[in-house]
């Protein structure tokens, strides 16, 4: 029996997850059954093994799964996400003040066994990007200690595995809509809401007015571990169909765009500059084409890491292919332009970040990631909007799109 300890999101030059233990052991043969019982699932989390489940049907005949549904933290769109692997997959639940909390993981063969037993939960931050820490325990059938292991793993959870605890149900359409209409379940939309640490504005001061200690720089923020290479969350963007309604003098029907999304501004710039506009100041100057981003507006933040670890947290980074750039990164992200209120389009624009601490630049408090204006600098680079503010705003139903107002 092998033991090896899986820890993950602190040490980031040791860049292990859990999401590539599980990712490899679905491609190795030599397992035939897998079976998890893990508190929460996300969207991202479920989505970001879609493709390693369907592959490994060629030698994975039996796949259990069980998810609990407590605190808000499974959303709809991820149990909907868990219909899409095809498998036997079930909701535990239970009225009463304690909750599914375990997080285990199994898989077996004719000889070989993997379990990790740990903290990380079926969510893209459960699996990469969290501070956390599994236990890998690997043996072969012959085994004695190991075999005792899985026996008492399957014994204690007997009555969840064998589908005969009464608060275990299958998952169906049917049910996700239950547990939504009983406000069991939460929508994605309302759970970033209550668990995205952002989108609760900093306190500037406290009750009798004095400045309050700023909490971001007490706890300065940590760099977020990057996602394996083939751990590949599916983005989707909410469908939202618009309202028709009947107008009052005759039998036209109006259509009215239905409130498309949610939005919390993330960041507000200070006047904008020919810089930030990618306005040539002279005739031998070029435009850089981006915008650093900044401190701008907004208080209790450190601007050198607030884009990359919290507005653009959840997209996928890429790292500088060449190991001495390994520091660079890059993603993007779609956003939609309006300058005083009137939308220009949308754009799929790049972020860069450079999360080197130790430069001179970092030091300096300068910026570290800059917005790229790419297809949108004709829209961008005009004189009219010098001295104006441009207002970020992140929509909390998809992790990949944003908001440019100028006004």
């Amino acid at each position: 029996m092998r033991v090896t300890f899986l820890g993950q999101g602190y040490n980031l030059r040791a860049n292990t997850s859990v999401a590539q233990v599980l990712i490899d052991s679905f491609a190795n043969n030599s397992f035939h059954t897998f079976k998890c019982m893990v508190a929460f699932a996300s969207p991202s989390g479920v989505s970001g093994l879609t493709e390693h489940i369907n592959n490994s049907r060629t030698h994975i005949e039996t796949t259990r799964v069980i998810i609990g549904v407590d605190q808000d933290a499974t959303s709809r769109e991820a149990l909907e996400r868990l219909l899409e692997w095809n498998a036997n997959v079930f909701v535990l639940y239970s009225a009463q003040p304690n909750i599914f909390h375990p997080k285990i993981y199994i898989y077996e063969g004719e000889n070989a066994v993997s379990i990790i037993i740990g903290s990380n939960n079926l969510t893209q931050m459960g699996l990469v990007k969290n501070i956390e820490g599994a236990v890998h325990i690997t043996f072969n059938k012959d085994d004695i200690e190991g075999n005792d292991l899985l026996d008492d793993i399957n014994t204690y959870f007997d009555p969840l595995l064998t589908g005969e605890n009464p608060n275990l149900k299958p998952l169906t359409t049917a049910l996700i809509e239950q547990l939504v209409e009983h406000g069991i379940v939460p929508t994605e939309a309302e759970r970033r809401i209550k668990y995205t640490k952002d989108l609760r504005p900093p306190i500037q001061e406290g009750d009798n007015g004095n400045p309050r200690v700023n909490i971001r720089t007490l706890f300065p923020s940590i760099g977020l571990q990057n996602l394996p290479e083939n751990f590949r969350p599916e983005r989707r963007e909410r469908i939202l169909r618009p309202a028709v309604l009947s107008t009052e003098n005759n039998n036209e029907s109006l259509v009215v765009s239905a409130p498309a999304r949610n939005y919390v501004e993330v960041w507000k710039s200070k006047p904008l500059t020919e810089r930030d506009l990618n306005i040539p100041t002279g005739a031998n100057t070029n435009p850089t084409g981006s915008m650093l981003l900044k401190k701008g507006l907004m208080k209790g933040i450190d601007h050198r890491n607030y884009f990359r670890n919290s507005v653009f947290a959840d997209l996928n980074w890429q790292s500088h292919p060449n190991p001495a750039y390994t520091h660079l990164e890059k993603s993007s992200a779609n956003f939609e332009i309006k300058i005083d209120g009137n939308s220009m389009g949308n754009f799929n624009l790049t972020i860069n970040h450079n999360k080197a601490t130790d430069t001179k630049a970092y030091k300096q408090k300068n910026a570290m990631t800059n917005l790229s204006w790419g297809n949108a600098k004709a829209t961008i680079a005009k004189a009219d909007f010098l001295d104006k503010t441009l207002t970020l705003f992140r929509d909390i139903n998809s992790i990949n799109h944003f908001v440019i107002e100028i006004e």
